[in-house]
């Protein structure tokens, strides 16, 4: 049968909004270009019996999209469990991790081959070769095994952006409309994302694109963007909405004997009431930290404003969030829990305030014609940072403090002893909500410091 299942496994063990996964309907489209049957497995929607339906069709291979994260596990898994169920069918790889280590990918049990780079052209040659029309050699951008031995073939020259197909075309309104219905990060709208182009002509060094892109950028024609953004307007209840500027931080560590910086912000994880997830750790090490914010125009790429702003260890008690909607959104919240770390959240601090103020002070940066439409959006105006205690850490002034189940303080669910331990994660009225060693509830701010 030439048919092709491709697999979005989950990407967070935590509930999560869930965005219409464009990677793997990108490529299914380009293989239905070609006449391919393609059924799409999305593990975060779909339930376990859909896939083993799939399964059961004997597919000419399983194609599975995987980026460094949490997505690997789930990958991992639903690889042994196709594996276990059909001993025969090939199970493809890729997306950003099999690309960036695509050796290392090859090396386990449940990969049969990797696509590195842009998958499109070659998991459309690959389903030729198993279709019994192409050379396995002469494939590029494919790694596979002979005799045991992984086989490198040669890389892959970029496609023409246009000759792909919307994600979306010929996509049925109930399939997209489980997704709309899915985003739990935007509230306000049902969004849809719409890519433009890919790759970037930078080359920053916390990005993949250096290596994923070689740095090129490939926009998909006016024309295009024009018919497919129409097409999509409908799907999304008629509305637009683009970003008209970029804020870019940069951070610069000051010290003689300066450490490296090993860990990573806080995250706000949907769901789980405002809880961070994500430590700090490794040995940053500094005195002073100096941060620079730069907000660009997305129209022209125009650098329209810039701050910086400064912090050292006698800054500490200024600390805060970057005003999104609380400070955890921001990543901020765990991090200033460290002395560094405040440091650093100083600094932005007095720079994302220093940004306020260029902005507010002159008018040609506030978009009259802007997609998003400022005011009937519901936008407030933009306001300076106040200082946050999201993410601090406070103890229990006295013993058998109670923890609440809310801020009705009707049900007990435990009781802390002097001065123990416990992180802010938000706050409502004359309650705090948080984290203790005993699990999350609320307690009076009155019985804490």
């Amino acid at each position: 049968m030439n048919s092709v299942l491709l697999i979005f496994p989950k990407h967070s063990p935590f509930p999560h909004s869930i965005a219409y996964p464009a990677t793997i309907y990108s490529l299914g489209k380009y293989l239905e270009k070609f006449g391919y049957e393609v059924n799409y497995f999305d593990e975060r929607i779909d339930g376990r019996q859909k896939l083993l339906n799939y399964i059961i069709n004997k597919p000419l291979l399983v194609g599975v999209s995987a980026k460094t994260s949490y997505q690997i596990t789930s990958a991992l898994r639903l690889a042994k469990h196709i594996r276990n169920r059909d001993n025969k069918l090939p199970i493809v790889w890729g997306g950003l991790h099999p690309t960036m280590l695509p050796e290392e990918t090859m090396k386990n049990q449940y990969v049969d081959y990797v696509v590195k780079g842009e998958g499109e052209e070659t998991l459309k040659e690959l389903a030729d070769y198993f279709s019994g029309t192409k050379d396995i050699e002469a494939i590029n951008g494919l790694l596979w095994k002979k005799n045991g031995q992984i086989i490198t073939n040669k890389e892959r020259e970029y496609l023409d952006y246009n000759e792909v197909p919307s994600p979306y075309y010929s996509v049925s309104n109930q399939t997209i409309q489980k997704y709309l219905n899915k985003d739990e990060q935007i509230v306000a709208r049902q969004p849809l994302f719409y890519f433009t182009s890919r790759g970037c002509r930078y080359a920053c060094t916390f990005c993949y694109n250096a290596y994923f892109n070689k740095n090129t950028w490939r926009p998909r024609s006016f024309t295009l963007i024009k018919e497919e953004l129409l097409e999509l307007k409908n799907r999304g209840k008629g509305q637009l909405v683009t970003a008209d500027y970029i804020l870019t931080p940069t951070v610069i560590f000051k010290n003689k004997n300066a450490g490296g910086l090993a860990g990573a912000l806080g995250s706000l994880i949907p769901g789980t009431g405002g809880s961070i997830a994500g430590t700090i750790g490794g040995s940053l090490k500094f005195k002073e930290a100096q941060t620079s914010l730069t907000l660009s125009d997305t129209r022209s790429g125009i650098q329209v404003a810039a701050a910086s702003g400064i912090s050292q260890k006698t800054d500490l008690g200024v600390v805060g969030g970057l005003g999104i909607k609380n400070a955890a959104a921001a990543g901020i919240g765990a991090y200033q829990n460290t002395a560094e770390g405040k440091v650093v959240a100083a600094a932005f601090l007095a720079t994302y305030n220093m940004m306020v103020d260029t902005v507010k002070n002159d008018k040609n940066l506030i978009r009259k014609n802007s997609v998003l439409n400022y005011k009937k959006e519901g936008s407030k105006e933009i306001k300076k940072v106040k200082k946050s205690v999201i993410g601090n850490v406070k103890i229990a002034k006295i013993n058998n403090v109670p923890v609440y189940k809310d801020v009705s303080g009707k049900e007990i669910l435990y009781k802390l002893s002097s001065k123990e331990e416990m992180v802010i994660l938000g706050e409502d009225g004359e309650y705090y909500s948080i984290q203790g060693a005993q699990g999350e509830g609320w307690v009076k701010k009155i019985l804490v410091k």
